[in-house]
């Protein structure tokens, strides 16, 4: 396994060729910002940090050889769903030259609401740092309450929905991890570069 600063200079090079080669003149590019590479570090011996590109922001994590990950029997698109301190992420299988078969968490697509390459850096590292951080579990139930009744629900609906189920609001189990399944739609490559995560079959 390569150590997290030469997979970051390993990625860096992939996105520019692909941002040259696979991806120029496409309008959803924003045209101020850069592919960078933020925050690539060691978690639980997998590689983990931020691409940023001038379509996306991802947080992409390569496999553990002391954690006997082998990620190599998944299709592309294929999602897992993995633990960090501040809660559970949803990822996608990837592959790029040079550096292998990884998992990709979508942070931001398309890039349009960034102003500078500056901001876009920012905004990585503040996802890192949350990334990390433990939620207080009523803490994060706060959070969605606040989010639901702005957007218009009643705070005795609110909580009557939650004894009724009796699940945390907006929560991602591991229950969710899918085995790959072979004869579901694949994800073309393309699409996972633009920040589409909808299953599609490829044409």
């Amino acid at each position: 396994m390569m150590a997290p600063e030469k997979i970051a200079a390993q990625l860096d090079s992939v996105f520019n060729n692909i941002h040259a080669n696979e991806m120029a003149g496409l309008p959803l590019l924003n045209s101020k910002i850069n592919v960078e590479t933020v925050g690539f570090q060691d978690y639980n011996g997998r590689t983990i940090g931020i691409v940023i590109s001038p379509w996306l922001m991802s947080l992409v994590m390569f496999p553990s050889i002391q954690l006997g990950d082998d990620w190599n029997g998944f299709e592309i698109g294929d999602q897992q769903v993995h633990e960090f301190p501040s809660g559970a992420y949803k990822f996608r299988v990837n592959e790029f030259d040079g550096v292998g078969v990884c998992q990709v968490h979508a942070i931001h697509s398309p890039m349009s609401g960034f102003f500078s390459q500056d901001h876009a850096k920012a905004t990585a590292r503040q996802f890192m740092t949350k990334l990390m951080t433990v939620v207080d579990e009523d803490d994060r139930l706060d959070e969605k309450r606040l989010e639901r009744f702005i957007n218009g629900e009643e705070m005795d609906g609110i909580h009557k929905s939650e004894q009724a189920s009796n699940e945390p609001l907006e929560t991602v189990s591991v229950a969710e991890v899918k085995k790959p399944n072979k004869a579901a739609p694949a994800i073309g490559r393309r699409d996972l570069l633009r920040g589409r995560l909808e299953s599609k079959r490829s044409v």
